[in-house]
C-alpha cells in the first residue's frame, strides 16, 4: 500500500456516484455482479478519467465493474480509526495497514504521551513574552490563562500528535467523569489542562488507581463540591457533604442497581431490582471525603494554605491533601 491509496480510493468510488452508466445482460446461474472481479456481460461509461501523477495505478472506470477500485481494506481501517481516534491522516491510514489493528494497538499503548498542559504553559508564556515586549503593563495580564488557552492547546496537540487511541480514550472518559468550563473554571486553563491530562494516564491503566487519583485532583473537588468538606458538627449543624459520595457510586462504578456478569440486572426473590446501596451507605462514605483541600498555593497568591482556602488562591494542577483536624473517621 502506498500513501496515495486513500486519494485513489475515493476517486474510483467517486466514479460509481457521478456520471456512471452501467449496462449487463440477463442475469443467469453464473453472471458477474458490480465489483465480482470480472466485466463479462458488462459494459461502463464514466466521465473522463482524473489521474494524479503521483498515483501508481491508474482509476480507470473498469475498476468499479472488476473490484479493483473497491478497496474493502482502506474502508474498514478508516471506520476502525473513526471510532478509536479523533482524527487520522492517510498516513496513520497506511500504519494501520501495514501493523494490523491489534499490532496498531499494540504501538500505540507504548507511544509516548502527549500532554496538553506543558503546551498550554508553552503557549501561555509565549502570549505574555509578547505581551510585555509591546508593553502591556504587568498588571493587565492575565496571569492565570481561561478555558480559551486550554482550547488551543488541546486542538494544538490533537492536529500532531501520533498518540491517537490515547487521546481518543480520554475524551471518552470526559464525557463520564465529567467538569465543565462553564463554570468557574472558564478562568483556570491550566487545571483543566491538569484533569484532562489526568484522563490521558488513565486512559491505559488502573481503574481504582484512576479513582482514587481524580479523587484528589483539586479540579473534581471543587466541582463535585467536596474540598473544604468539614467533619461532623452537630453543635453548629454540620454535617459532611454528600455530592461525591453519592456521584462515586452512582455514575462513576458500581451505579443504581446490581448486575449480573453479562450485564443483566439481578433481580431478588420478588422479582425486584436490587439497589446497591441506600442513604445510610452515603452518608457513611461521604466521611471518607472530609479533611480535603489544596495542596498547593497558586504562586502569585499571598494566603496562607490552609484548610478553607478559596479556590482562587490554590494551585489547581496540584493534588488535593488532607487536613487530620478536619477529617471524621468511622
Amino acid at each position: 500500500m502506498t500513501k496515495s491509496s486513500l486519494p485513489r480510493l475515493l476517486v474510483c468510488l467517486s466514479f460509481s456516484l457521478l456520471g456512471l452508466v452501467l449496462t449487463h445482460s440477463p442475469l443467469g446461474a453464473q453472471d458477474p455482479y458490480f465489483g465480482a472481479g470480472s466485466d463479462r456481460s458488462m459494459s461502463i461509461s464514466s466521465s473522463p478519467v482524473s489521474r494524479d501523477p503521483a498515483w501508481p495505478d491508474d482509476p480507470s472506470a473498469e475498476k468499479i465493474i472488476n473490484g479493483d477500485g473497491l478497496i474493502s481494506n482502506h474502508l474498514e481501517v478508516i471506520r476502525f480509526l473513526e471510532q478509536s481516534s479523533l482524527g487520522f491522516t492517510s498516513e496513520q491510514v497506511d500504519s494501520v495497514l501495514d501493523l494490523g489493528i491489534e499490532g496498531w494497538i499494540d504501538d500505540q499503548i507504548d507511544r509516548p504521551t502527549e500532554y496538553i498542559l506543558p503546551r498550554l504553559q508553552h503557549i501561555h508564556t509565549l502570549v505574555i513574552d509578547s505581551l510585555l515586549a509591546s508593553g502591556t503593563d504587568s498588571s493587565d495580564i492575565d496571569w492565570r490563562p481561561s478555558y480559551k488557552y486550554f482550547n488551543y492547546a488541546w486542538w494544538d496537540v490533537n492536529m500532531k500528535n501520533d498518540d491517537l487511541l490515547r487521546h481518543g480514550v480520554a475524551t471518552a472518559l470526559s464525557e463520564i467523569f465529567v467538569i465543565s468550563r462553564r463554570s468557574a473554571f472558564e478562568k483556570y486553563g491550566f487545571g483543566l489542562a491538569s484533569y484532562y491530562d489526568l484522563l490521558l494516564d488513565a486512559a491505559f491503566g488502573n481503574f481504582e488507581d484512576f479513582l482514587y487519583d481524580m479523587t484528589l485532583h483539586p479540579m473534581m473537588g471543587w466541582y463535585l463540591t467536596f474540598v473544604n468538606n468539614p467533619k461532623t458538627d452537630t453543635v453548629n449543624n454540620i454535617f459532611p457533604d454528600e455530592n461525591y459520595a453519592r456521584e462515586i457510586m452512582q455514575l462513576f462504578s458500581i451505579g443504581l442497581f446490581e448486575l449480573n456478569l453479562d450485564g443483566s440486572l439481578e433481580l431478588d426473590m420478588d422479582g425486584n431490582e436490587i439497589e446497591t446501596y441506600d442513604n445510610d451507605d452515603i452518608a457513611e462514605f461521604a466521611k471518607v471525603f472530609t479533611g480535603l483541600s489544596y495542596g498547593t498555593l497558586w504562586y502569585r497568591s499571598n494566603k496562607q494554605l490552609q484548610f478553607g482556602l478559596d479556590l482562587k488562591h490554590a494551585d489547581m494542577t496540584v493534588p488535593m491533601i488532607m487536613y487530620e483536624d478536619e477529617h471524621e473517621p468511622g
